[in-house]
């Protein structure tokens, strides 16, 4: 909904802007759509009150948004990626820092979606317990309580905590009060 449902074909350089603006819009919206009590400086990965896309060799730069990615341990989040023509498909790649990037790929009619997911890759990384907690409020319980499961037993100390009430939280929602309980 935080997104144009007909992008305009664009040349090279205004795709990149686009595409840039769209990631930033989804990011945005994900963050929105995230209702949790945790508070933010509980978080190992927590953003700031500021955002910028910079399109190298382009000079282009979308100035300050508030609130969504923050400093994070005393250096910005940079988020890349890149929008590749694969024969009669595009492939959308967005990373956070250095993280692998999350690849999608579809037909240029459904860039917007494409961007969305691409969107929701960054989050994740960036934003693993928000991520889960969007996902569990969005209906993906499944996805939540893997997400969840893998921050419980790998995730930054200060998350593990939350992880496991989050993910004891979905199991009592299933009525696993004795499941929920051990966690």
């Amino acid at each position: 909904s935080g997104l144009s449902p007909e992008p305009a074909p664009l040349p090279a350089n205004g795709l990149a802007y686009a595409v840039a603006a769209r990631v930033l819009a989804r990011l945005s919206q994900l963050q929105a759509e995230t209702v949790s009590a945790r508070p933010a400086s509980s978080y190992a990965n927590d953003w700031g009150d500021e955002i910028k896309v910079e399109i190298p060799e382009t000079g282009v730069s979308i100035g300050e948004l508030n609130r969504y990615l923050r400093e994070w341990l005393g250096s910005e989040t940079r988020v890349t990626g890149e929008v590749v023509r694969t024969g009669a498909n595009l492939q959308v790649l967005a990373r956070a820092g250095e993280d692998a990037a999350r690849t999608v790929e579809g037909p240029e009619a459904s860039l917007d979606g494409l961007i969305a997911d691409a969107a929701e890759g960054v989050y994740a990384q960036t934003q693993p317990y928000r991520y889960a907690v969007y996902l569990a409020s969005h209906g993906r319980q499944g996805e939540a309580m893997a997400q969840l499961a893998g921050l419980a037993r790998s995730g930054a100390p200060e998350d593990r905590p939350w992880a496991y009430a989050g993910w004891a939280s979905i199991l009592q929602a299933q009525g696993r009060h004795y499941d929920a309980i051990r966690m």
